[in-house]
């Protein structure tokens, strides 16, 4: 990974960081040493879609809180999701689809009441979306999906 120095951003990365389309190889780890305090605590929009990244999704994305939109689809993330994701109250927006990520979706996606896009398709993921308060929520799975209920939306894919 080539030299990126957030903290030195300034304003301009104070809510929104696109990164999409950079063609960036490293592990998605190595993006916490680069955040400023400032940067992590007016974060609201965190796009590293369509590059090369690898690795698992990290814990430390559970500490941004005033996260809106996750996008890190389109990359090499491997592993299980972390729990911490269902702990950003204000996040609308989550995109994992097409990376190689496995195993359940975490109970603590329930939390997320304002939540309106789950994107997790083209993955290997498997168990129960929990309700969430949102109406609203778009629940983006691959097309092997096996059940959505009412109640719960249970799928594999």
């Amino acid at each position: 990974m080539s030299a990126i120095n957030l903290s030195a951003a300034g304003d301009l990365f104070d809510e929104i960081l696109d990164l999409s389309f950079n063609g960036i190889s490293a592990d998605i780890s190595n993006f916490e040493k680069k955040m400023s305090g400032c940067v992590r605590n007016s974060l609201q929009v965190l796009n590293l879609a369509n590059n090369n990244l690898g690795g698992g999704v990290p814990d430390w994305i559970g500490e941004l809180k005033n996260l809106k939109s996750l996008n890190l689809e389109f990359n090499l993330l491997s592993g299980l999701i972390p729990p911490s994701l269902g702990t950003l109250s204000s996040l609308s927006f989550l995109y994992l689809s097409n990376n190689m990520l496995q195993g359940p979706i975490p109970e603590s996606f329930g939390q997320l009441s304002e939540l309106i896009v789950l994107d997790v398709g083209f993955n290997q993921l498997s168990g129960i979306v929990s309700d969430v308060s949102s109406n609203s929520l778009v629940l983006l799975i691959s097309r092997r999906t096996c059940s959505m209920g009412r109640s719960h939306r249970a799928f594999r894919g």
